[in-house]
């Protein structure tokens, strides 16, 4: 399964240091952590058949933020960088949002795609005769002939 972000960004996200992974003891553990919150995406993704689509730049950044913010949630560990109860809470519901919002189809991830809110207007003409109907028909084919 593909992840979103590395073991490096998560450590230095929350520590704000540089690490090692032959030094850092909780390599594993912090892989895991990183599958288990790219799992969550996925699931999100696939809800609204966006898990195998090309996507542009902007959102693989945006997936690797969420893949991140989602590992160091699952990541509780002493060192994090002076993140409060309420930081966590924020980030959590922050979280929570944005996999709802891909889970809907309200934030497209696809390139090229528009979400399902995306304003789209038409018309149709209508009449109220059968000598307008007939105008509308006439209009219609003279049109697709031209095509």
């Amino acid at each position: 399964m593909e992840t979103f972000c590395s073991f490096e960004e998560v450590v230095h996200f929350m520590t704000g240091a540089e690490v090692d992974t032959n030094t850092y003891p909780d390599v594993e553990y912090v892989n895991t952590n990183i599958r288990l919150a790219a799992a969550e995406i996925h699931a999100a993704l696939n809800a609204s058949d966006q898990g195998s689509c090309a996507r542009d730049e902007w959102a693989d950044t945006f997936l690797n933020l969420l893949n991140l913010i989602g590992a160091v949630l699952l990541t509780e560990q002493d060192n994090l960088r002076q993140l409060t109860d309420a930081d966590l809470s924020r980030y959590q519901d922050w979280k929570n949002d944005l996999l709802n919002k891909i889970r809907t189809g309200e934030m497209a991830i696809c390139s090229g795609e528009t979400n399902k809110d995306y304003p789209a207007f038409s018309t149709a003409p209508q009449s109220w005769t059968p000598e307008a109907a007939a105008n509308i028909i006439r209009n219609r084919i003279q049109k697709e002939s031209a095509i």
